[in-house]
């Protein structure tokens, strides 16, 4: 596969876009929720990684103004001078100038020190609580009520899940708190970690739904149950009273 100057040139422009899409999943990866990330063609993900260049490039474009506003003034430069990124960017694209090893290496480590500060920044802001209500629906979608119920420490969330494991009338399903939880990038539940979990029957007559629990001394410490055995799920959040 060959790779043209343009494309690569494309490439190392988006990449603080790319450490803002990061920084957005893998800081919301961290609580009990998992969202999957949307899939890289989608309109979403192009979106995200857009903006997230546009918004770290311009951030950037004005510390430099501000910098050479400040040497213009005759105030003390902290740094020696050199050519910014976007001096180079331009020279090399609009005036066709050779940028030598120099311009090259600082395009590169700015791009590179973008990417991993707006990657950090990222990650800090999803811990903000200012900011769960502007990116929890885009992230978790229909999951964003439990997400926020289960960063209370004052609530936890109970979830009954009914299995693929039926005889008859009656259906094997588990009970306990959610401890971990998965989904795709389509919101679709993959896998679902239990803790304290108790079996019980649900027995579907034709006028009625039974809950039937099957006796044990002590719960089940942690049960993990995969996408394919999960039939249905219910969640219900509880207040721990003081």
């Amino acid at each position: 596969m060959v790779f043209s100057y343009g494309l690569v040139l494309a490439l190392f422009l988006l990449a603080p876009g790319l450490g803002l899409y990061g920084g957005l999943y893998a800081g919301a990866h961290r609580g009990a929720f998992r969202p999957g990330a949307p899939s890289p063609g989608s309109v979403l993900t192009l979106g995200i990684i857009v903006l997230g260049a546009l918004f770290a490039h311009t951030a950037w474009a004005l510390v430099c103004v501000a910098n050479e506003a400040w040497v213009a003034a005759g105030l003390p430069a902290f740094f020696p001078p050199t050519p910014n990124a976007y001096d180079v960017l331009l020279g090399v694209v609009v005036e066709h100038r050779s940028s030598g090893l120099a311009g090259i290496a600082i395009f590169l480590l700015t791009s590179s020190l973008l990417t991993a500060a707006t990657f950090l920044l990222t990650t800090w802001i999803v811990e903000w609580p200012a900011a769960w209500p502007f990116y929890r629906p885009l992230v978790y979608g229909w999951l964003g009520g439990l997400v926020e119920a289960a960063a209370d420490e004052e609530q936890f969330i109970l979830a009954y899940v009914v299995t693929d494991i039926r005889e008859g009338v009656r259906s094997l399903g588990y009970q306990g708190s959610v401890l971990n939880m998965t989904v795709n990038a389509e919101k679709q539940i993959t896998a679902i970690v239990l803790e304290e979990a108790r079996a019980f029957y649900l027995k579907m007559e034709e006028d009625a739904v039974t809950h039937i629990p099957i006796p044990r001394d002590t719960p089940l410490a942690q049960l993990y149950l995969d996408g394919p055995q999960i039939k249905n799920i219910a969640f219900e959040v509880y207040a721990l009273e003081d």
